[in-house]
């Protein structure tokens, strides 16, 4: 079914119009990503701020299911649990060194050249602050209409900046905003329909 979008519909127009035929569906969902985080943490005695960023460390061109199972799998070689030594990791190999890195408490995130990861971070660690919002790549195709192809700091700054709008628009956290969005983005990529989303 093809989208109802006007031509002159802004991308903040699509954001709210998005969200308002939700039913609200995954607007809870970084709640229960750090619900997540927060039982890894009390699991295997490590802070939730690791715990968060070995998440978010191993978040790039993985699906959530894949990205907590990376996650679990470093924390049980970690704490040296059998049969995990030899994971074989969906990451990347330099983010699967930076969970890691993470997980000793050496490394951090730099919003310059990580913003998707960085504010990922934040949103996890804390979901009920209004600063961070989570651009990856269906929400960079949901919001222009372009396949992605790489985003610039200032070109996430600005998608940043709309969703946090359309979110002071609608009366809701942006990163709650951004999570139906995300939500309804992967509905329609994963079954090839718009469903009633912008009717």
């Amino acid at each position: 079914m093809e989208n109802s979008f006007e031509k002159g519909d802004t991308m903040q127009d699509k954001l709210i119009a998005t969200y308002a035929n939700s039913g609200g569906v995954g607007s809870d969902w970084y709640k229960q990503a750090h619900g997540y985080c927060q039982q890894l943490s009390h699991d295997f005695d490590v802070p939730v701020k690791r715990v968060a960023g070995i998440v978010s460390a191993l978040s790039p061109a993985c699906n959530w299911a894949t990205n907590k199972l990376d996650a679990l799998r470093l924390l049980q070689n970690y704490r040296g649990i059998k049969g995990f030594s030899h994971h074989r990791f969906s990451s990347y190999g330099r983010n699967v060194k930076k969970a890691a890195d993470i997980l000793h408490g050496k490394g951090c995130f730099n919003p310059v050249t990580g913003p998707k990861t960085y504010h990922f971070y934040h949103n996890l660690l804390d979901p009920t602050h209004p600063d961070y919002v989570t651009i990856d790549r269906h929400m960079v195709e949901f919001m222009t209409g372009d396949a992605y192809k790489g985003l610039s700091l200032k070109k996430y700054e600005e998608l940043v900046q709309v969703v946090k709008d359309a979110a002071c628009e609608v009366g809701v956290i942006p990163n709650a905003l951004q999570a139906v969005v995300w939500t309804a983005q992967r509905h329609v990529k994963k079954h090839g329909d718009q469903l009633t989303l912008w009717r």
